[in-house]
């Protein structure tokens, strides 16, 4: 069992994302996953530049999720940590930029899929394509109503 096989082993008991898949389809998903290691104050994602990067989940370490103010100053809209899915944008923003700016706390482990092997899952196999892309409206469904919990506690 290599080191990526066992990061999403390990997240299986926790993280949702995986449990939407056959033990067929995460034979196929396992082998596109990669890790990346990050460290203290390191950007994973930078506001502004052109989207299309992986689509990660954080095995250990936690982020920063924050967005920049018209004036110049960073306004922090979550903290995300173990088993979180991130850059998920990129899987349906062609290259637009990225509205947010992710940025490492601590060391920070995440697997990512990287944008050309993801695309070649969605031609290859379009019914697990079909189950990520519900898992990320899923999931930006909850994120945007916990910023806007937040932002109407704020008033």
């Amino acid at each position: 069992m290599d080191i990526v096989e066992i990061c999403i082993k390990g997240l299986m008991d926790e993280n949702r994302f995986f449990h939407n898949f056959t033990p067929a389809e995460l034979e196929i998903l396992m082998p596109l996953f990669h890790l990346n290691r990050c460290q203290p104050d390191e950007n994973l994602i930078e506001e502004g530049t052109a989207a299309g990067g992986p689509f990660s989940i954080i095995v250990t370490g936690s982020l920063e999720i924050k967005k920049r103010t018209e004036f110049g100053r960073f306004v922090v809209l979550a903290k995300v940590s173990r088993g979180a899915v991130i850059g998920y944008g990129s899987i349906h923003r062609m290259n637009r930029p990225f509205p947010i700016t992710a940025t490492a706390l601590e060391k920070t482990e995440l697997l990512y899929v990287p944008r050309e092997d993801f695309d070649q899952l969605l031609e290859d196999h379009p019914r697990i394509g079909v189950k990520i892309m519900r898992e990320v409206i899923r999931i930006q469904d909850i994120r945007l109503q916990e910023l806007l919990e937040r932002f109407t506690s704020t008033m």
